[in-house]
């Protein structure tokens, strides 16, 4: 279960409201019981209507499964209402009942068509997604990508990441791995929430639940969620009493338990009953423990939830991480840490993991285990099985890889999350509410614990493999593009490289966010002046920031492949918005390509720079294949005006112009490529001194050593300047082919200097032509 106040309320409101469950005293538990009899009493005469905003006003409430049996009164009285369909739908995918909010999605789009509720397609997806569906749900989330209006919604962005997400999971699917998995007894789960397992020892496990508990030392109960002790009797569980008082405190609810490495500290949520969550530790004194403290407020940011601590040993120190939903995070929940200082007496201020980590979506219930050095997590916006995943990604605070998703079993189509594990890292347990889990309402309701158990160590790739066959299906997780502030890296310089590598040049734009919205609504009012935000929002959350996440995911996948001893070809294309003149723009996306290097070299503490210098022991190495663009066929539309910075350095249409792509992976020892590049008369070319007005034309040979045909399939100019042609037929082996050039001097002067990027069959990777010239009048 995960702390929102969403989820949380929609378990406590199915279990008061609508299932009649008993509350604390007499009063209440009469006053319930008549709630429920008299809904069935006075259903007789209400009307459809009527029902409505009963349902509305629960909604409103977040009482999903009081509004769901409010709508299906509604549709008991008129069947034949969209609007009705569509809200019933809302109200139990709320409740986790995939399969039948499937339905009356379905339902709703067939009868709507997306006229009136255009996110019924959107939810449709996901829905086909939680019901592992993954064809007809990247069928649905790309058809709703292709009518949304507003691509700047959260929704219109998930939808883009849902269609890549659904063919990962299919591959997710086929490399799933023998891990055993089992439900844990009655003992321990019940049909309401069990979370947060925390395993203390071999045979003592503390987790969270939601169940009635007694009031002080009465005889009265309160349904509450505590923090609970189980007991490993011979194979089974055993739940023993409520842990220490002083941690399960009176009228809140406490969860999410974590022990500081010494055993003296133990950190948990306490949360309020509109489930507004802040950390308290307690401390372990002469035998006891001592009561709760609430963290300080530089933590426990006010009017926020912090929560589901996690304390661990990285890299030598002590830190606390944590989940929060304030402002200054990525999306909903981020995942946060900091530092622990004087034996839990001091705590630096807090920092949110990088974009590696933290996404648009929600990241929860960290887990860091010292021993392997890997951060477990849970996302519902990485690429996954749907819901939440859990995903591991091995390092430090600054160093962490990107996330690898767990696979199946570990994960499922619905929610996964609490991942822990004993000192052996192969045993463990998590959360999950797949099939099998006990329920209240529906088959996926509510949230379990799980025991899971790798396959014995000695057995290799225990750990589902990353999904792709072969080294040309990296292609498909192509491009990566990577975008970067005006003139950077190093601005003002006419040099081809640079000493910063591309994460630092990240870290310093991603800080620019704030300036870039100023800058660019300067002026603006009313519906102009928020649309500019949004627009600057949607480009560093929809591009900046995935751009890093893509390079994450690309690179892990890129070192296996190097692991193997592989030769690889990268094709790496550099652009520049039109604010300066072409020859130093191609400087300075020489600039760009290397600060992507020098992140190359850099990557896990310089893990591939025997790879890049040629010098591995395994064979494998990284050839660069650079495709600078200066002045090319960029939007006609963006600003070259220096003194137009609104427009020409901080509008989304600059800023998109401005970036590195990685086009194209190929095997370095493919031998259509080592010719094909080797027989090259010339690669470029220079016209001198030329006049303007004039056009002048070059021809550029290239001889076909293999014993195959190869075609050229296309010819690419930089600018509208030059016209290129080709040969158009087979060129056979030891003949040549022909790529003619010719440019128009008109409207130009000065120092030209020009690309033509060749395309060859069966060839991945581009071959550059350049030429260069002076117009003097």
């Amino acid at each position: 279960m995960v702390y929102n106040k969403t989820l949380v309320l929609q378990i406590i409101n199915a279990i008061r409201l609508l299932l009649c469950i008993p509350s604390t005293s007499g009063k209440a538990r009469t006053g319930l019981l008549v709630f429920c009899i008299s809904v069935v009493n006075f259903s007789f005469s209400q009307t459809a209507k009527n029902w409505e905003k009963l349902g509305d006003r629960a909604l409103e409430d977040k009482d999903y499964l009081g509004a769901s049996a409010y709508f299906k009164n509604a549709l008991d009285k008129d069947s034949t209402s969209i609007e009705f369909n569509y809200k019933y739908a809302e109200a139990i995918r709320q409740c986790n009942m995939y399969v039948d909010a499937e339905r009356f999605y379905q339902k709703v789009y067939t009868l709507d068509q997306g006229k009136d509720f255009p996110d019924a397609l959107f939810w449709l997806a996901m829905m086909q997604t939680y019901n592992g569906k993954y064809e007809l749900a990247q069928k649905n989330f790309t058809a709703y990508g292709k009518v949304a209006k507003d691509k700047s919604t959260f929704i219109a962005k998930k939808a883009k990441q849902e269609i890549k997400s659904c063919e990962y999971a299919g591959n997710l699917i086929k490399d799933s791995v023998a891990i055993k998995i089992e439900h844990l007894n009655e003992s321990v789960n019940s049909p309401k929430a069990e979370f947060s397992p925390l395993l203390l020892n071999d045979s003592t496990l503390l987790f969270s639940s939601l169940r009635e508990t007694p009031i002080g030392n009465s005889d009265k109960k309160e349904e509450s969620i505590k923090i609970y002790k189980a007991e490993l009797k011979g194979t089974d569980w055993q739940t023993q009493d409520l842990i220490d008082t002083s941690i399960n405190m009176l009228n809140v609810y406490s969860a999410n338990g974590s022990f500081s490495p010494d055993k003296k500290r133990f950190y948990f949520s306490v949360c309020s009953q509109n489930m507004v969550c802040d950390i308290y530790v307690s401390t372990y004194k002469e035998g006891r423990w001592e009561h709760a403290r609430k963290l300080d407020d530089d933590i426990n940011a006010k009017g926020y939830t912090t929560t589901q601590p996690m304390d661990a040993v990285v890299e030598g120190k002590e830190i606390l991480f944590f989940v929060s939903d304030r402002p200054q995070g990525k999306g909903g929940l981020d995942i946060w840490y900091c530092n622990v200082e004087q034996d839990g007496r001091k705590y630096s201020s807090p920092k949110k993991l990088d974009a590696k980590i933290n996404s648009i979506g929600d990241e929860v219930t960290p887990y860091y285990d010292s021993k392997s050095q890997t951060l477990f997590f849970s996302s519902n916006w990485h690429y996954g099985l749907g819901g939440f995943d859990i995903f591991k990604a091995k390092g430090g605070l600054k160093t962490f890889t990107s996330p690898d998703n767990m696979g199946f079993p570990i994960n499922t189509s619905v929610n996964d999350f609490y991942y822990t594990a004993d000192t052996s890292g192969t045993k463990g347990f998590l959360v999950s509410n797949r099939k099998g889990s006990y329920s209240l309402e529906g088959e996926t309701c509510c949230n379990d614990i799980y025991s899971f158990e790798f396959p014995k160590p000695s057995k290799k790739d225990t750990l589902p493999k990353n999904p792709y066959k072969s080294l040309e299906d990296l292609n498909k997780y192509l491009p990566v593009t990577l975008y970067f502030h005006n003139d950077e890296p190093n601005p003002k310089s006419r040099d081809t490289i640079t000493k910063l590598d591309y994460m630092t040049t990240y870290d310093d734009y991603s800080v620019m966010k704030k300036m870039y919205e100023i800058e660019y609504s300067s002026g603006l009012e009313g519906d102009k002046y928020v649309k500019a935000q949004k627009d600057i929002d949607d480009f560093f959350e929809s591009y900046v920031d995935k751009g890093v996440d893509d390079l994450g995911f690309f690179m892990d996948l890129l070192t296996k492949e190097l692991e193997k001893g592989r030769k690889i070809e990268l094709g790496i294309k550099g652009y520049a918005s039109p604010l300066a003149k072409s020859d130093y723009n191609v400087n300075l996306t020489l600039r760009r390509i290397s600060s992507l290097m020098n992140y190359m070299s850099n990557y896990e503490n310089g893990m591939l720079r025997p790879y890049l210098n040629h010098t591995a022991d395994n064979g494998g190495a990284i050839f660069i294949k650079k495709i600078p663009y200066g002045e090319y066929k960029s939007d006609t539309t963006v600003s070259d005006n220096f003194n137009d910075q609104r427009n020409s350095v901080y509008s989304k249409k600059a800023a998109l112009e401005r970036k590195i792509e990685i086009l194209s992976v190929s095997n370095a020892e493919h031998p259509r490529d080592t010719v094909i590049q080797k027989k090259l008369d010339e690669t470029s070319f220079d016209f001198g001194k030329i006049k303007p007005g004039k056009k002048y034309s070059h021809d550029f040979f290239i001889t076909n050593t293999s014993k195959a045909d190869i075609y050229i399939k296309n010819a690419e100019p930089s600018c509208g300047c030059t016209v290129a042609n080709w040969t158009k037929t087979a060129i056979h082996p030891n003949e040549q082919g022909k790529i003619s050039i010719t440019f128009d001097s008109a409207g130009k002067s000065g120092k030209q200097d020009k690309q033509i990027v060749v395309y060859i069959d069966s060839n991945p990777t581009p071959i550059v032509l350049s030429f260069t010239a002076e117009i003097k009048k």
